[in-house]
């Protein structure tokens, strides 16, 4: 590319069929596919396009869940989630890659929105397609409360 740019120092935030999210400079940027090149170990675009698209910094949300985050693996963490429905109360757990944690502190963990709503919509949905095999009363995931705090931060 004539008037390019190579980025070798990068991260992969996110990937869609048509955008990535990447993490340059502990900034974030979503870059459509269509207008630039990926290899393994760098990233190429036109100068001007990179320079457009850098003004404007992607603040990805984050949530603070108040768990104390147990060290599962060397690249994951284990959250305990409560949740209850009437009188029936249980313990499920999500996952949250160590990578994504902004900020571990000693009754909290912060890390993005989006892996929180993935994760916990999953863990409903499994707990409703159970129920709802096993009773004959149909219920849904609003049907059940988490009883712990997350903020949006």
């Amino acid at each position: 590319m004539e008037n390019s740019i190579k980025i070798t120092d990068f991260k992969i935030v996110r990937e869609t069929e048509k955008a990535i999210l990447l993490e340059i400079e502990n900034k974030t940027f979503w870059f459509p596919k269509s207008k630039i090149n990926v290899s393994a170990d760098s990233i190429e675009m036109e100068k001007t396009f990179f320079d457009d698209t850098t003004k404007n910094e992607v603040k990805e949300k984050q949530v603070q869940v108040f768990l104390i985050a147990e060290n599962y693996s060397d690249k994951v963490y284990k959250l305990i989630i409560p949740i209850e429905k009437g009188t029936y109360k249980a313990e499920k757990f999500i996952f949250i890659p160590k990578s994504k944690v902004k900020e571990l502190k000693e009754d909290s963990v912060i890390f993005p929105k989006w892996i929180w709503e993935k994760s916990l919509n999953e863990v409903l949905e499994k707990e409703v397609e159970f129920y709802n095999n096993k009773y004959d009363e149909k219920i849904n995931t609003t049907d059940y409360k988490i009883t712990i705090d997350v903020l949006e931060v």
